[in-house]
């Protein structure tokens, strides 16, 4: 039996397609803008017809702090790393909490490989209440292990869950995050969590016999992938394991 868990297939995540990088947070709603503020910006060159491209400082009297973020967000999108940073912190230093925006300037830093401020930006995000924190936080975290940062990437889905503790998608990433990083004993602990809040994920159950395997608690395997089969029997990978 002992043979079973070194030949497991790896935990599954949440079958969601998760981008490598946070979700742009834009301005609500990120309306189309007006002709008087179109006009601003094609007189401060960032649309056809201006005369050259200024700083985002430039906007900073001229943009809501909203308009900023919103420009970061697009200057993100076309990889102008160094004006996405620039107008998401004149939009931070002209609205401090704004959600949003530190969470843009999370992503930004990410990018650029500034980890630690990357975080720091980021729970202050959480901290003022950005949208959706739970996914947030997930997405965060597999950007952050995309990039090596894997203990980091623990922390920051750790931390949500503890303080969300009924929430099955911190619990089965926290889990995978765990199991990914050879702590057997937290990856079940956040499995059985996930299994107790969904008993009808097959994903989840799954994930609980894979890490008990690796624990060498076979009983507690067998049952979880029962279980799972039970919810999910269209998993060749666990039934062939499950035969051996």
């Amino acid at each position: 039996p002992l043979a079973w868990a070194l030949a497991a297939p790896p935990p599954r995540r949440e079958p969601v397609d998760y981008t490598q990088r946070v979700p742009l947070e834009r301005a609500t709603p990120d309306r189309a803008a007006s002709e008087e503020e179109l006009a601003q910006l094609r007189a401060l060159g960032y649309l056809a017809g201006g005369a050259g491209k200024p700083s985002a400082a430039g906007l900073a009297e001229k943009l809501t702090p909203g308009a900023l973020n919103n420009l970061g967000a697009r200057r993100l999108e076309t990889g102008d790393l160094a004006a996405a940073e620039e107008a998401f912190r004149r939009a931070i230093a002209a609205e401090p909490e704004y959600a949003g925006a530190h969470r843009n300037l999370a992503n930004v830093l990410l990018r650029r490989g500034e980890s630690a401020p990357a975080v720091a930006a980021f729970r202050e995000a959480l901290r003022l209440g950005v949208s959706d924190p739970e996914r947030g936080a997930v997405e965060f975290a597999l950007a952050l292990a995309e990039k090596g940062e894997r203990e980091a990437a623990i922390t920051v889905v750790g931390e949500q869950a503890a303080r969300r503790p009924d929430s099955y998608l911190l619990q089965l990433n926290l889990g995978t995050l765990l199991a990914e990083s050879g702590r057997f004993d937290g990856a079940l602990a956040a499995y059985r969590r996930a299994t107790e809040i969904d008993p009808q994920s097959a994903l989840a159950w799954r994930n609980r016999g894979l890490a008990a395997l690796r624990l060498v608690q076979h009983d507690e395997a067998a049952r979880a992938f029962t279980r799972s089969l039970a919810l999910d029997p269209d998993q060749p990978d666990l039934q062939r394991m499950v035969r051996r």
